[in-house]
């Protein structure tokens, strides 16, 4: 995924004000439907059945085993899915030259009533830090009313990392799949995955403060049981 020169917090992505009154044309009955159905590109199983083929390390296919297997297993609330575009992303952005403006999004070709999270998954890059999903959050939540649960973004992003990774089947080592060298594939995928463990292990982390501050509060007792 290649770099670009919006990063800023105030040049977020529109996805509330763009995308919502780009497709207002389209009518859910036509869309496909469910929560992750045509998303990522490929099914889990196809992914299964072609990473072997590209990765030799049992480590990172052990580790994309549980993604798939967390992606497939996670419940996700009705109320979560809209429509959305499923490919938004840089490379779907016309961005002004001169301002770094966002004017529009494009690439109308696999939008689907599924989870809002999908359409997050691109903003998600393996250098620096989360400027442009922080970006775009801080636009599409106030304005949706909804919040996005970063941890869910970045699970999405990495199973669509060994998605791409395991298109590369049958493809030369040095050729760029989807834009891409093996090199760069690989470091999608590693990157996905150190992204998914720092946002559990910060979770965790959370939760611990949360149960320590619950635990070193007195719980009160009433007047009536304390003089008895």
């Amino acid at each position: 995924m290649g770099q670009s020169r919006i990063g800023a917090s105030d040049r977020a992505f529109p996805s509330a004000k763009f995308w919502r009154s780009s497709t207002h044309g389209f009518q859910k009955s036509t869309l496909p439907t469910g929560c992750h159905v045509g998303l990522p590109p490929n099914s889990c199983d196809w992914i299964r059945d072609r990473l072997p083929d590209v990765v030799e390390d049992r480590e990172l296919l052990r580790h994309a085993e549980k993604v798939l297997q967390v992606y497939e297993g996670l419940s996700v609330d009705p109320s979560d899915c809209v429509l959305v575009h499923s490919d938004s992303g840089l490379h779907n952005v016309a961005v002004d030259d001169a301002t770094d403006a966002v004017n529009g999004i494009f690439d109308y070709d696999s939008p689907a009533w599924a989870d809002r999270h999908h359409d997050f998954r691109y903003l998600v890059f393996d250098f620096g830090e989360d400027n442009l999903l922080e970006a775009a959050l801080s636009v599409d939540e106030p304005i949706v009313g909804r919040t996005i649960d970063v941890m869910r973004v970045k699970l999405y992003n990495a199973v669509c990392a060994f998605n791409y990774l395991a298109f590369r089947r049958g493809a030369p080592l040095y050729e760029r799949s989807c834009g891409r060298t093996l090199d760069e594939d690989l470091r999608w995928a590693n990157h996905a995955l150190a992204q998914l463990d720092s946002s559990r292990r910060a979770a965790s982390a959370m939760m611990s403060a949360r149960v320590a501050g619950a635990a070193a509060t007195p719980i009160p007792t009433s007047p009536s049981n304390a003089d008895r």
